[in-house]
């Protein structure tokens, strides 16, 4: 096993050879490693609670012996042996060390690129910075924890806040690409479009070359004009020049683990244009929910997802002398989103006619044939498809025991959620008619009987279960009693009084009412 790894070191360090540019000479990177100056006011930390061990240093230059130049270490705990030389590697160099992952190795080239010499990052504070970022990376994997302290064994101290922001966020920004990168235009030959980039970060991208298209930038935007029909696209490419190298990793048993900063991992970035072969057709499907207030119910618009359409030719569709659909071919199937919609961007020229195939299970399926045509003048068609909610009719009757219509009797429906949707009267015939109720699980529940009638406190359930059903619900109500009263007994709701005045005196005749 550990021959076979010496081989695999060798290949790959013969390989990094060859990929090496003719300028930069071999002797820079078979190298020693050596402590170098220290960075005054600054101390660090290194605690690993699980091993008992506690580190602390001056912040410190380390550089190669050759040259000069900084490198950072990348282990914590492991003093630099500066007598001995280094292997080193460019490629895959997270395999060669089991305590980082290719992420974590991504994370600490951008911090060392970003960090001390970048942009106005010249003071050696952005070195130690730099490195406690480096070494909070895996630190974490290793049982350690990386602090700043106020001195030598010192408290730890929390300084460089906005420098170790501006850091970080240079890392988290670094595969940022433009807003408008994963957007597919549908151009017309000749047709200009203005994209800006609402990411903020084109202007670090460099614009390939492309013989279809006039590009330009201009601060925030890019103006893209084709010069000819078909589907082509732009590349964008985010990549350093600034080092002649990737970041080295130097390595060798007995001693800490560095890396060199080196030019970043190429970031691209592909915009698909298609320009004027194809037309685009894009549905955007209304559906309706139900929405229940203040003891009602109404129907509000929304979008509907999951809708699907079949799209057909109508007419012999030819493109390039080529026939690509039969009159009657299904050309696609395609489905709204979440957002109602659905498109398809690659129709010939042509005429065709859409239909709704499947609906949302609460909605009546369209069955209307839609016809479109893709042409010249009009290669973008959007259509607007509605659909009803599912509902039903319900007839509600109040009756007597002999079959006549109780009016003016109060009744209230429910879901069986317990939601009132409805509070009304019957009419002159005893009838409750709604019209438009929608598909679901509810029950009838009396609130006011009519006047001379026996309040009915039971639940009456029903439902509707499909779209159009009619669902009739009779419900009977039995008089009040009326008690058998003589004239001794004054009930004015049983007799009719007649008072007359006679000669400044009242007279009261009563007859008794049948």
């Amino acid at each position: 096993m550990k021959i076979k790894k010496i081989i695999t070191l060798v290949i790959i360090i013969i390989i990094s050879l060859l990929l090496m540019p003719n300028e930069v000479e071999a002797n820079n990177f078979n190298d020693r490693i050596s402590l170098a100056e220290i960075i005054p006011g600054i101390y660090i930390q290194s605690i690993n609670p699980s091993e008992n061990r506690n580190w602390g240093t001056p912040a410190q230059f380390i550089r190669r012996v050759s040259d000069n130049q900084f490198v950072y270490c990348i282990q914590i705990g492991i003093p630099i042996n500066s007598s001995l030389m280094y292997n080193w590697t460019i490629a895959n160099q997270w395999t060669y060390i089991d305590y980082l992952t290719e992420e974590q190795w991504e994370r600490i080239t951008l911090l060392a690129y970003y960090g001390y010499g970048f942009g106005n990052h010249n003071d050696p504070k952005w070195y130690a910075i730099t490195q406690v970022l480096i070494q909070r990376t895996v630190a974490g994997s290793q049982g350690w924890t990386i602090n700043f302290t106020n001195g030598l064994w010192g408290n730890v101290i929390t300084p460089f806040e906005e420098e170790i922001a501006q850091l970080e966020r240079l890392v988290s920004n670094h595969s940022i690409k433009p807003s408008f990168i994963n957007e597919n235009l549908l151009l017309k030959s000749g047709q200009t479009i203005t994209l800006t980039d609402h990411n903020n970060v084109i202007n670090n991208f460099t614009i390939g070359s492309n013989e279809n298209l006039t590009v330009n930038r201009n601060e925030n935007d890019l103006i893209i004009t084709p010069k000819t029909s078909g589907r082509t696209s732009l590349e964008l490419k985010k990549e350093s020049t600034r080092f002649d190298m990737p970041p080295i990793l130097y390595f060798v048993p007995g001693s800490q683990d560095v890396i060199s900063v080196g030019n970043f991992n190429l970031v691209s970035a592909r915009l698909n244009i298609n320009v004027e072969d194809y037309g685009r057709l894009k549905i955007t499907k209304y559906g309706q929910k139900v929405k229940i207030t203040d003891g009602s119910f109404q129907y509000q618009e929304t979008l509907l997802a999951n809708v699907k359409f079949n799209i057909y030719a109508n007419e012999d569709i030819y493109f390039n002398e080529r026939l690509v659909n039969a009159k009657g071919t299904l050309v696609e199937t395609i489905i709204t989103d979440e957002n109602g919609q659905a498109i398809f961007d690659s129709l010939y020229l042509g005429k065709y006619y859409l239909k709704e195939v499947e609906t949302n299970d609460n909605h009546v399926l369209n069955n209307e044939v839609i016809y479109f045509e893709i042409n010249e003048d009009n290669r973008s068609i959007k259509i607007e498809v509605h659909n009803e909610h599912k509902r039903g009719i319900l007839e509600f009757l109040k009756t007597d025991i002999d079959n006549e219509p109780i009016p003016n009797t109060l009744i209230s429906i429910y879901t069986t959620a317990g939601e009132l949707i409805f509070n009304g009267m019957t009419n002159e015939n005893g009838k409750i008619i709604i019209d438009d109720l929608f598909i679901g699980n509810f029950y009838i529940i009396e609130i006011a009987a009519a006047d001379g009638f026996i309040l009915d406190s039971d639940k009456t359930p029903f439902k509707i279960t499909y779209h159009g059903e009619v669902v009739r619900i009779s419900m009977i109500n039995e008089r009040v009693a009326i008690p058998d009263a003589g004239l001794d007994t004054i009930n004015f709701n049983y007799l009719v009084g007649i008072i007359l005045t006679f000669k400044g005196c009242l007279v009261a005749v009563y007859a008794k009412k049948d």
